[in-house]
């Protein structure tokens, strides 16, 4: 009886998401791309000039699959507390790009509640899911915390839509 409990809670877990997603109407499915092999043997530091006070981190995720979007890698570190830094490598040409909206993500949390998956993406989809206040670090106005869906298209996230998370 206790095996049953315990896979109902862990099939109900996974689910989760998989539910959140279908309530905003925003699925990865509905943006999805083939998958490439990588190409780029290191980041092109030349066309990347931000990517030198990154070096290692991005060195490091370059080794790793491609992991969004058919042919980029996310790659992330942390950049205080409650904060992730974020740039996505393109495996083609080995090019990093920051988006703003990635500059320092506050991961969303409260009293209660800390959200596991600050960002969430696929290797076969365009879609990237943000869970937090995007850019905390581009010194504009603080961006309300919520879900933020982003479509990467020309190398750039684009907002697809954004839900506003409750306040307690």
């Amino acid at each position: 009886m206790p095996r049953i409990i315990l896979l109902s809670v862990f099939a109900i877990a996974l689910s989760v998401p998989a539910i959140a997603q279908k309530q905003s109407g925003v699925t990865f499915s509905a943006f999805s791309v083939g998958v490439e092999g990588k190409k780029a043997k290191s980041i092109d530091f030349r066309r990347s000039p931000s990517a030198s006070t990154f070096r290692t981190r991005l060195k490091e995720a370059l080794r790793g699959p491609v992991d969004f979007a058919g042919h980029y890698i996310v790659a992330g570190w942390g950049c205080g507390t409650g904060c992730i830094y974020s740039g996505i490598i393109d495996t083609r040409t080995g090019i990093v790009y920051f988006p703003i909206e990635l500059a320092g993500l506050g991961v969303a949390y409260n009293e209660t509640e800390y959200v596991d998956k600050p960002l969430e993406y696929r290797k076969n989809s365009r879609l990237l899911i943000l869970r937090g206040s995007p850019g905390v670090m581009d010194n504009e106005a603080d961006k309300p915390i919520g879900t933020y869906y982003y479509q990467w298209s020309d190398n750039h996230l684009r907002l697809v839509k954004f839900v506003k998370t409750k306040a307690d």
